[in-house]
């Protein structure tokens, strides 16, 4: 994730890979996270004990958006629909006993229809894109955000030709 120097073996590891949802997950948060941060004191030395504050912090948070990157990475997610109600029920008449409904608990029904149904409710287009615009995030820039306060210190400093 970032390259320490020529000492490497020495460097403590950055890996998070274990508590990631995918591996394309963990590079994109990587790339996001060295670009995002490069410039940002960490906020515990020694750089060891930071290494491990970042590492359970990822762990920490991906339990919380573990759930978000599931609906993103497979597909589920689709930010016109409303609401998607499925709904499945059986309707059982026993005037007089004849069809077995189940070989399990020998139950038995003279008629039996089931029924299934799905409404999906898409919103207007111009108010989906207008909340889109101005509440939508990135999950990947949503767990930065909410990791940096911990990880690294609220001062920003300078460098000028290495004063």
């Amino acid at each position: 994730m970032i390259n320490w120097g020529d000492d490497e073996s020495s460097a403590p590891s950055l890996s998070w890979r274990k508590y990631a949802y995918n591996d394309e997950q963990y590079d994109t948060v990587c790339d996001m996270f060295v670009k995002k941060f490069w410039l940002r004191e960490i906020a515990i030395c020694p750089l060891k004990t930071w290494t491990i504050l970042v590492v359970e912090t990822f762990r920490e948070l991906m339990d919380k958006y573990r759930p978000l990157y599931e609906a993103l990475y497979d597909g589920n997610f689709n930010i016109l629909q409303d609401f998607d109600n499925y709904e499945k029920e059986r309707n059982i008449f026993s005037d007089f006993p004849a069809t077995q409904l189940s070989t399990k608990n020998q139950d038995y029904a003279s008629n039996a229809n089931d029924l299934q149904r799905e409404t999906v409710q898409e919103g207007n287009i111009l108010d989906k894109v207008a909340e889109f615009k101005n509440k939508y995030n990135s999950i990947n820039v949503m767990l930065l955000d909410e990791m940096a306060p911990v990880i690294f210190s609220s001062l920003y400093t300078v460098n000028i030709d290495g004063f």
